[in-house]
């Protein structure tokens, strides 16, 4: 009755070890591929939006369908920093900032609008 116990206990251990790491370990790489496909597509875009100073429609689409690819599912926002120096009050210059988010960019790339593009 031992030697049965223990036999099936071990054939349990030989099936998880043979089987359920070689998945888990297949699972980690999936997770690892996934990251690098949404880093390198993000950098990708955020570099195409500075150096043309332009965002369209169409490369937020082709940013959304690479995220897309991952089969993960991503909350994505925007947020553009624009600096602008003013005079200050008691002369001089001072560096204000204004922050655009999502919806205000969302609404300036609507095919809709006259140029469809957010500056």
């Amino acid at each position: 009755m031992g030697d049965s116990l223990s036999l099936v206990f071990s054939m349990i251990v030989a099936i998880l070890i043979m089987f359920m790491f070689p998945m888990m370990d297949s699972w980690e790489r999936q997770d690892d591929l996934s990251y690098m496909t949404a880093y390198t597509a993000t950098v990708d875009f955020v570099d195409g939006v500075r150096n043309t100073g332009v965002l369209t429609r169409n490369m937020l689409n082709a940013f959304n369908s690479k995220l897309a690819a991952t089969g993960n599912s991503y909350d994505i926002t925007l947020e553009h920093r624009e600096y602008k120096i003013v005079p200050a009050v008691g002369g001089g210059s001072e560096v204000v900032y204004l922050n655009h988010y999502t919806n205000e960019i969302d609404q300036s790339i609507v095919p809709i609008s006259s140029s469809g593009e957010y500056h």
